[in-house]
């Protein structure tokens, strides 16, 4: 889901992206409110960051258009609070739709503005404490805080607390990366990416489809397989793979013992060798950035023992 849309922000034309922006915006906001609920604020600070992870390819202009509104309407918070069965937040708790730093990288040393919007169905008069064990806070109860961050680069949360007349709180954190951390520079090789197929060059009998297998190839011979990325294809990790096959039925296949052939190298492009005599075999990769994201793709070979096929 947010591949997509990501791929949607960085690929399409620019009149589709505040389709885009609205996408994400209403439908990952409320996920991130319920995994809030169910799993606590630090699950749902993973789904954030994964988040901005995902859209690590597009410019920070528009990343920052997209985490300005990630945040619940106040009527949106009370449907799900009420759907979720949470009668303390959709009864009179405070509701926070929005938390954020007026830059998205900060610089070490340097000050700058967190702004907290939060609502209140009662319409009660609502106090901001805001908290920090590292840094500097400057705050007088109202819904800004300046923030100076460490000399240190590293990742550190700010917590703001909301509370209304009546005493009733609720709180959220907001993570803020200072300088260039090594978390920075494993996200830059790992963008959104996905796998348009497996392609075979070199030796081979034909290109032609042949029912369910995509490749002929005579036995012995060796044949290249590359794995055609679309998108950010740095950092990625290659896992390869090959199996032997049988055909059941016409498109159908299954594994079977026996020597499935020999593959050799790593990385995008690996080296496979057929196997003697007739049958089939299937090559697959999977494929991954160290973000949590995996693809697959496989191609199923037919390896002959017809001398006509020689080139």
């Amino acid at each position: 889901h947010r591949l997509i849309l990501a791929e949607t922000l960085t690929r399409l034309p620019k009149q589709f992206g505040e389709a885009a922006i609205g996408a994400v915006a209403f439908t990952s906001a409320p996920f991130e409110q319920v995994i809030g609920w169910s799993q606590g604020p630090a699950e749902a600070e993973v789904f954030h960051t994964r988040l901005e992870n995902d859209f690590a390819s597009i410019d920070q202009a528009l990343w920052w258009s997209i985490e300005s509104r990630l945040g619940l309407e106040p009527e949106q918070a009370v449907k799900l609070s009420e759907a979720m069965g949470v009668p303390s937040v959709a009864g009179g708790a405070p509701i926070i739709t929005s938390l954020r730093a007026d830059s998205p990288r900060l610089i070490p040393g340097e000050s700058y503005l967190l702004t907290c919007m939060a609502s209140d169905m009662e319409d009660d008069e609502l106090s901001f404490q805001w908290l920090s064990t590292e840094g500097t806070l400057e705050a007088d109860g109202q819904s800004t805080a300046v923030w100076t961050a460490p000399d240190e680069t590293g990742v550190y949360l700010v917590t703001v607390v909301v509370s209304d007349d009546n005493g009733n709180q609720t709180n959220k954190d907001i993570r803020l990366v200072v300088g260039e951390t090594d978390e920075d520079e494993q996200d830059a090789d790992a963008g959104p990416f996905s796998v348009d197929g497996l392609i075979l060059e070199g030796n081979l009998c034909s290109e032609q489809t042949w029912a369910a297998e995509d490749w002929l190839v005579f036995q012995g011979r060796e044949v290249s397989a590359t794995c055609l990325i679309d998108g950010d294809a740095e950092g990625l990790e290659y896992e390869w793979r090959c199996v032997r096959l049988t055909k059941v039925v016409a498109t159908d296949f299954e594994e079977t013992g026996g020597d499935p052939g020999t593959l050799t190298g790593s990385g995008q492009s690996v080296t496979w060798e057929a196997f003697q005599g007739g049958g089939y075999a299937r090559i697959s990769v999977s494929v991954s950035n160290g973000n949590g994201l995996v693809k697959e793709e496989s191609t199923v070979i037919r390896v002959t023992t017809c001398a006509s096929c020689i080139n």
